[in-house]
């Protein structure tokens, strides 16, 4: 299940990043290729092979064996929020368990959080809740295109799950589940390891916060 991996609690110490989150909308993964994710926004905790800049967006390809992503923000999000993600290029072989986005109370010992992600080489949505520690039943959705959008937003502590397949707005409501007021970090996560799948590929863009409150943790 999750977080049962030992590098699912790794944490080099985020602490404040000296930002000013006050005006920070997201991130559109912009830069040359080959670079890392903007290090002012993100701290990598992948073993060797990261998400990295390709085409003004970030992209993984190829990720296999022991290999694993894991980008954790130097912001959280406190109250209400509203956030989306784009995907893209997604190809994995025997893919079970390779990419989920988690909003997390803690990084190392999480007590309330959530993911959404894109799974399994058919590929399915996926989404689950933690509550008081206590991660629920994973669900599943099938998904029938290679790209699309995901989205989280709270309101009262409630958090609803939306997706989108290809580019066919509007979002689909989904689950909602209950996880509580906390401050979440952002989690961008990547890894084929646990089942030994080859060959997964992912590309990321457009991190939009359209509507909450980005702080220091």
């Amino acid at each position: 299940m999750v977080f049962t991996h030992s590098h699912m609690s790794l944490l080099n110490g985020l602490g404040s990043s000296g930002y000013d989150w006050s005006t920070f909308t997201g991130d559109d993964f912009t830069g040359n290729n080959g670079d890392p994710l903007n290090p002012a926004y993100w701290i990598d905790q992948s073993s060797t092979h990261p998400f990295l800049i390709q085409s003004n967006a970030a992209q993984i390809t190829n990720l296999a064996g022991a290999e694993f992503a894991i980008h954790d923000s130097k912001w959280v999000m406190s109250g209400d929020f509203d956030i989306q993600i784009d995907f893209s290029g997604w190809d994995a072989q025997r893919a079970t368990s390779p990419f989920r986005w988690y909003m997390l109370d803690d990084l190392v010992a999480p007590t309330a959080g959530c993911y959404i992600g894109v799974v399994d080489a058919f590929p399915n949505f996926k989404c689950n809740f933690l509550i008081a520690s206590v991660w629920g039943s994973e669900q599943s959705q099938a998904l029938n295109h290679t790209n699309g959008k995901l989205r989280l937003v709270r309101v009262d502590g409630n958090v609803t799950t939306y997706w989108i397949t290809g580019n066919n707005p509007p979002f689909n409501l989904w689950k909602v589940g209950a996880i509580g007021t906390n401050s979440l970090y952002t989690r961008l996560y990547c890894d084929p390891s646990h089942h030994g799948e080859t060959g997964v590929d992912m590309t990321l863009d457009n991190y939009l916060i359209n509507s909450g409150t980005p702080g220091n943790p």
